[in-house]
């Protein structure tokens, strides 16, 4: 099974069948702005950011949004659940603040605050490298670049 998300501000929820066919289980609809990424998460859940500001938690199961969350400025670009169990977000906000989330209570988290990295973009990924440190990859190519960030 797979995701895929699109400016149409939907994500679908694909299942290959026994034939080899993809067919669309489910099209979750509550963003109102482009959707940039949809990933699977714990628990049967599924995490989308948006040109909304926003970041929605999806349950599998009932294809309902579980949480809206706010916090961002601007458009949310990227999300990445980490090992501990937090949601990571980058957006275009004007201090390029990365925020942690904590996805039993939905609600951002105070600390730590990674802000000023002077670094924003549609293009942006996040990976882990370990518990530690995450890279934040600008893919663009006309203006590529990679940092590491230390994480407390």
């Amino acid at each position: 099974r797979f995701l895929s998300c699109s400016s149409d501000k939907t994500i679908k929820i694909w299942n290959k069948e026994i034939s080899g066919k993809f067919i669309c289980q489910a099209t979750l609809s509550g963003h109102k702005g482009n959707i940039c990424k949809a990933i699977s998460i714990s628990e049967a859940r599924i995490a989308s950011c948006s040109y909304d500001c926003t970041i929605k938690i999806w349950s599998t199961t009932t294809f309902k949004v579980l949480a809206s969350m706010e916090g961002h400025k601007r458009e949310v670009t990227s999300i990445l659940e980490l090992k501990d169990g937090r949601l990571l977000s980058n957006s275009l906000d004007p201090e390029n603040t990365l925020f942690f989330w904590d996805l039993k209570t939905y609600k951002k988290k105070t600390t730590p605050q990674i802000k000023g990295l002077g670094i924003s973009g549609e293009r942006n990924k996040l990976i882990q490298i370990d518990y530690q440190r995450i890279l934040l990859d600008n893919t663009n190519p006309t203006f590529s670049f990679k940092k590491n960030i230390d994480m407390i």
